[in-house]
């Protein structure tokens, strides 16, 4: 996250609030340099990794990305904060969240529960299943946004073209899951 979603939100609506979370030291220098020029406009940006509690992470990558990987061999631990604990003090109401943390957001967006089940934000998300942890996070994250009142979803390719449109949540689910099983098989 080095603020390219939130420069092209910001010239749309010049009076935009924001919130922009990145953990990468490396990444969130080029954050808060790129937030500081926005002119108006109201935010702030925080240095954190958020979601699910978990222990024995380590940060992976280089100058163009950086995730979280599990590392349990190396023993090394980094500090994970919810999402509805680093937005506690937001005093209006959450109108969207973005996520692209590289496979880890349904653990994201499920450690902000609160937040969501409170504003009913539009969510625009990127959802990449590597293992079956990954994938039981999403089964819960859908189960969670149907049983929250989320009607439809809609999924576009990673080159931003419409893929399609579900009315329900639970059958994009099922379409979620068929297309990361046909994804891992190579088809």
């Amino acid at each position: 996250n080095v603020g390219d979603s939130l420069y092209s939100m910001h010239k749309i609506n010049p009076t935009l609030r924001f919130v922009c979370i990145e953990g990468s030291p490396y990444f969130f220098a080029f954050l808060a340099r790129n937030a500081k020029k926005l002119r108006s406009g109201e935010g702030k940006c925080i240095q954190s990794f958020v979601g699910n509690r978990v222990s024995h992470l380590s940060i992976q990558g280089n100058r163009n990305s950086a995730r979280l990987v599990s590392s349990s061999y190396l023993g090394k631990s980094v500090q994970i904060n919810s999402l509805d604990s680093l937005l506690s003090q937001q005093t209006d109401s959450i109108a969207l969240i973005k996520s692209d943390t590289d496979g880890w957001d349904a653990s994201v967006l499920l450690s902000g529960r609160v937040t969501i089940s409170a504003s009913k934000p539009i969510l625009f998300v990127e959802i990449k299943i590597e293992d079956s942890d990954k994938q039981n996070q999403f089964i819960a994250l859908f189960n969670f946004l149907e049983n929250s009142g989320y009607e439809s979803v809609i999924f576009f390719g990673n080159t931003g073209e419409f893929l399609c449109r579900f009315r329900k949540v639970s059958l994009a689910l099922i379409w979620l899951m068929h297309e990361s099983s046909r994804n891992k098989m190579g088809e």
